[in-house]
């Protein structure tokens, strides 16, 4: 299963699915910056929130461009090497999802809402 970073038009729709438990250490040894984070990027066209509610997110697609996954902070102002929780977004296949997060978040411990 292979899924690449997700373009802003590619998020619409998306929504709060669940949670996941894991540092903030783990998420950027797994997948590098938040993609909102890197300034000017060719990587991403991410931009940070304008409203501060969002600080911190990372997003991705499947390869079939159907499953979208996002995983954030929201509202929270805990330091971000202090963070372990952190707010999961999507839409598509739950069991895509799931798999996501077998596979590239294999120490993060999935909730997601029924």
């Amino acid at each position: 299963m292979e899924f690449t970073i997700a373009k802003p038009k590619e998020v619409v729709g998306t929504g709060r699915i669940g949670y996941v438990k894991t540092t903030a250490s783990n998420l950027l040894d797994r997948f590098g910056m938040p993609h909102n984070q890197i300034p000017d990027s060719k990587e991403s066209e991410w931009k940070a929130s304008p409203d501060d509610k969002v600080r911190f997110e990372w997003m991705f697609k499947s390869a079939d461009g159907k499953t979208i996954i996002i995983i954030y902070d929201y509202k929270d102002k805990t330091p971000f090497k202090n963070m372990n929780e952190w707010h999961v977004g999507g839409k598509g296949d739950r069991e895509k999802i799931k798999r996501f997060f077998e596979l590239y978040l294999p120490a993060g411990s999935l909730e997601l809402d029924k």
